[in-house]
């Protein structure tokens, strides 16, 4: 159930090429009733055609759909734990996990301004709260989720613990609601899980 960090914003990326199909079944529409006027029997040819054309229009066509899109200003309370000035222009997914023991929401934001996107990289390599990859310790990498690790160097984490602070696990058992969040530079996406037990 859970997916990795390219999900949502990047599953249909390549969909597109699912469309590169598409003129097969239409020559097969057009083939059929061409020489149906020649009394050749094609009536296979244009269902197959219309079936096959219509499941590949329909999978093209959903690259430029996603029901998980939300209004970016629902995260303003995430943007307080994040600590630096957030982008304007950005695009929001969100995911409800179901049944998951932790993870109960993930926020992918991608930055879609590529000046914003480096102001952006600036602050938080600046900000105390924020860790490379290879300044976490292993601790605190044991505790990111599998499911949306970023596995390029180039990716800065911050753990936000309520009533706990800034990259400190509770270290006693109790109910913690606990953010995790992934900025992969490569990618200009920032990763907004929600822990809570």
């Amino acid at each position: 159930m859970i997916w990795t960090n390219t999900h949502i914003l990047f599953s249909n990326k390549l969909a597109w090429g699912i469309c590169l199909a598409l003129p097969i079944p239409i020559f097969s529409i057009i083939l059929g009733f061409k020489y149906r006027k020649l009394e050749v029997n094609t009536t296979k040819n244009i269902v197959a055609g219309i079936v096959v054309g219509s499941i590949l229009l329909f999978g093209g066509l959903t690259y430029f759909i996603n029901p998980n899109q939300i209004d970016c200003s629902q995260i303003s309370t995430h943007k307080q734990i994040i600590g630096v000035e957030f982008p304007t222009n950005i695009s929001c997914i969100r995911n409800e996990w179901v049944g998951n023991d932790f993870v109960t929401e993930t926020i992918h934001v991608r930055f879609t301004d590529n000046k914003e996107a480096t102001a952006f990289e600036r602050k938080i390599t600046d900000n105390d709260n924020w860790l490379l990859k290879n300044n976490l310790s292993s601790t605190l990498d044991t505790f990111m989720p599998i499911s949306n690790m970023c596995f390029s160097n180039n990716c800065y984490f911050l753990i936000y613990a309520e009533d706990i602070g800034y990259n400190t696990i509770p270290e006693t058992d109790g109910s913690y609601k606990v953010y995790v969040m992934i900025y992969d530079i490569a990618t200009s996406t920032l990763i907004i899980n929600m822990l809570e037990e």
